[in-house]
């Protein structure tokens, strides 16, 4: 009898040991991919900065967003499409948004911002696809909606009132 338990604890660990080696690289492989896409905050923060303060203080509306858009010169600017122009923004702004978009921001080539909404008191700073989301949120840590597909939403504080948020 003895013997028989010995046998049976030993397949049971080698049992659980090959489940948990494949889980632990999904895991590993899940958080990389999760976060390869944010930006490089802190080397842009005054940068994002600049634009969330700019886009709180323009907007009239509770809730909206523009697109980043390139210009016919190639410069990259806000874009209303409710109105159909591209804002007229000081050249702060535009210079900001031009370092934004460089590339280096986004360091996935999968990852550059394409729209900014904003909702109230809070700046989005979306990708295509809404995989991810730089949020500026100075009241409170942004609660948001997971979506409907069974998704689950991930928020990573970066300090004063800015935030990471990806869809995993």
């Amino acid at each position: 009898m003895k013997l028989r338990s010995k046998i049976l604890i030993t397949v049971a660990a080698i049992l659980l040991i090959s489940l948990a080696i494949p889980a632990a690289f999904c895991l590993q492989f899940s958080y990389v991919t999760t976060w390869k896409y944010c930006a490089e905050f802190d080397d842009f923060a005054e940068e994002f900065q600049t634009v969330a303060d700019y886009v709180l203080s323009s907007v009239t509306d509770y809730d909206g967003f523009y697109c980043i858009s390139r210009t016919d010169s190639g410069e990259k600017r806000l874009y209303d499409p409710e109105t159909k122009h591209y804002l007229d923004c000081p050249p702060e702004i535009t210079a900001a948004l031009q370092k934004i978009c460089s590339k280096n921001a986004f360091p996935s080539k999968d990852s550059g911002l394409d729209e900014i909404h904003y909702v109230g008191y809070r700046v989005f700073f979306r990708k295509e696809g809404g995989i991810y989301t730089l949020v500026y949120s100075p009241k409170e840590k942004p609660t948001l909606v997971a979506p409907a597909d069974g998704r689950s939403l991930h928020v990573r504080a970066i300090g004063n009132g800015w935030y990471h948020v990806v869809v995993r």
